[in-house]
């Protein structure tokens, strides 16, 4: 009887174990959002375009999704209170910095509130 009882719990235990995948937590978003990303605005439902969040802080988009085709240089990105920074200066000499507050954000995707002007969906590549 012992042995059955603990057959049937161990079946049930396991059987239990198999059909739940852990959920993903993600990691702290300055760890996060290191990497290549596909980006896009929410509102322009465009091809996304490649954004790189680089370790030591350098900041790269493919074709100017953020700042447009005016940057002088790279721009410079940092994480503080959960919003996203990014900064860099024009072609005209101008210092630009934004600030994104995080919306929503899982293992492989983030969305950030531009300012209330538009959303910014990353999809880690």
């Amino acid at each position: 009887m012992k042995v059955r009882t603990l057959r049937v719990a161990f079946i049930t235990i396991f059987a239990g174990a198999c059909g739940h995948d852990k959920e993903c937590v993600p990691p702290p978003l300055a760890d996060q959002i290191i990497g290549n990303w596909n980006a896009e605005l929410v509102s322009e439902h465009s091809t996304p375009q490649e954004i790189t969040f680089e370790k030591n802080g350098d900041f790269k988009e493919s074709r100017g999704l953020l700042f447009g085709t005016y940057l002088k240089s790279e721009d410079y990105w940092k994480v503080e209170n959960d919003s996203l920074y990014v900064e860099g200066e024009l072609s005209n000499g101008t210092q630009v910095k934004y600030q994104f507050s995080i919306m929503s954000r899982s293992c492989n995707e983030i969305l950030f509130d531009l300012e209330g002007a538009d959303t910014l969906k990353l999809i880690k590549k």
